[in-house]
């Protein structure tokens, strides 16, 4: 059963994508809306050049003197970016998050940005299916 079902299923659609150069102000205010943790990092072409979460944000808060105030994503982002199409099962999306040790993938389709999946988005999906009822 849970071999037929496929990342897209699953994934949060058509993320909020920040560019290098976005102030990690704005970059916060974006995920806070979305109620996101993470965002990929793309360049005027669309390609994937990075992911940057939350926490990212929060380490570089810490460890910048204040006048980095105007700090960029480009500063505090993960140039190493997992990605999974879209069209992948979620059996190989599970052995590609627990292979990196990372929470979340970026879902392309030929090589552009249709969503995320996360650990957690696959562990509600996997619980719906086989029937425990929703957390509130």
């Amino acid at each position: 059963m849970i071999d037929r079902w496929h990342v897209f299923q699953f994934m949060t659609r058509n993320p909020y994508c920040a560019h290098p150069e976005t102030t990690l102000r704005e970059l916060t205010t974006h995920l806070v809306e979305r109620r996101a943790t993470a965002a990929p990092v793309v360049n005027q072409e669309g390609e994937i050049v990075g992911l940057v979460a939350l926490s990212d944000v929060a380490v570089d808060a810490v460890v910048q003197p204040p006048e980095g105030k105007g700090r960029l994503v480009r500063d505090v982002m993960q140039r190493r970016v997992f990605a999974i199409d879209q069209a992948a099962t979620v059996i190989k999306a599970i052995e590609e998050l627990k292979k990196h040790r990372v929470h979340r993938l970026v879902v392309t389709d030929h090589d552009r940005v249709v969503g995320v999946v996360s650990c957690l988005d696959l562990l509600d999906a996997v619980l719906e299916k086989i029937g425990f009822p929703p957390v509130a």
